[in-house]
């Protein structure tokens, strides 16, 4: 199973040393494009994606979801919020996959 990361660039290089699949963007459109693919490649467990672009393409996400509810898709704060809120990456991906500690 694959683990894919679609957002900016600062958020998906910090996902990356857990070994997903890092996808950097720099609109909610070049989100779309990357999204699309991966939901359409084989192999694929589950989507991340940044909230900031992701926002912006909800009604597609959605529609996705419900016409295929695998791979999972999640959304994720980006780490350019991240100074209105304090976030542990390696616990949102741990609790993702479905790791205890």
């Amino acid at each position: 199973m694959k683990i894919v990361v679609i957002g900016d660039e600062d958020t998906v290089l910090a996902f990356s040393v857990f070994g997903v699949t890092p996808v950097p963007v720099n609109s909610s459109s070049e989100m779309l494009k990357q999204f699309e693919k991966y939901m359409a490649e084989r192999g694929i467990g589950l989507i991340v994606l940044t909230e900031n672009y992701a926002k912006d393409i909800e009604d597609t996400i959605n529609s996705y979801r419900l016409k295929k509810p695998y791979p999972a898709v999640i959304r994720i704060p980006s780490r350019r919020e991240r100074k209105r809120i304090v976030l542990d990456y390696s616990r949102i991906l741990k609790k993702v996959i479905g790791f205890r500690t």
